[in-house]
């Protein structure tokens, strides 16, 4: 238990240190990432979407009266 608390008590007094960083992140940084997130799950969802069809496709029962009528 006391090696537990110790843990805990180190984790706690190690989270509020500034670590001084190297690199500079643009404001339009954000943008940017959120972009490529929508992007990203906007793909996902179509391709989902197209897959979802092309399944469904193949269950779909055909309608016979459409079958038999002359072109």
């Amino acid at each position: 238990m006391i090696k537990v608390a110790t843990i805990i008590l180190a984790l706690m007094a190690a989270v509020p240190v500034a670590v001084p960083t190297h690199g500079y992140l643009s404001p339009a940084t954000g943008a940017a990432v959120a972009s490529a997130n929508m992007g990203f799950f906007a793909a996902i969802y179509f391709t989902l979407r197209k897959y979802f069809h092309k399944i469904m496709r193949i269950f779909k029962r055909k309608d016979v009266s459409q079958e038999n009528t002359p072109s």
